[in-house]
């Protein structure tokens, strides 16, 4: 009787070891990566802020870095709110789901300055391009508080 080879046997527990670590698994779709240039079309559902009616739309602009679900943003920007001052806002992201914060503030006419607050959450579709979520905004200045929220679409590029 003949005992195998050592060398063919530990070449073939290889082969069969990597065989074994390619064929199969958990699918896990595309990888994510949320860097680029976002645009969210907000829809509010609920609002107390004067000039933003329940049903109207308000467009956001960002920039995003996603830095292995570590999301900075930057370059903010609300038409029809320009005056606000946008801090580098954070966020996560986790496979396809996100959260961001982001807060910003403006001076009113009589000095007094206005908090602002926006906040996303949401998905983005297997495409990486688009996806749907929740979004809302709030505005402080110690005197008051208006808030609006309500429904977004994201849309990258």
């Amino acid at each position: 009787m003949r005992i195998p080879n050592i060398r063919c046997f530990v070449l073939m527990m290889i082969i069969a070891i990597v065989l074994t670590g390619c064929s199969g698994g958990t699918p896990t779709g595309p990888a994510m990566n949320f860097t680029g240039n976002w645009t969210m079309k907000n829809t509010a559902t609920i609002s107390s802020i004067e000039g933003i009616g329940v049903g109207e739309t308000i467009t956001a602009i960002c920039s995003i870095n996603d830095n292995n679900g570590s999301l900075s943003i930057y370059k903010v920007y609300i038409i029809g709110q320009e005056s606000i001052n946008w801090e580098m806002g954070y966020g996560t992201r986790s496979g396809n789901k996100l959260t961001a914060n982001i807060n910003g503030s403006y001076l009113k006419i009589n000095g007094d300055r206005v908090s602002v607050s926006l906040s996303f959450e949401g998905e983005i579709n297997t495409d990486g391009i688009s996806g749907t979520g929740y979004w809302s905004q709030s505005f402080n200045d110690n005197n008051f508080i208006d808030s609006a929220s309500g429904t977004t679409v994201f849309v990258k590029g």
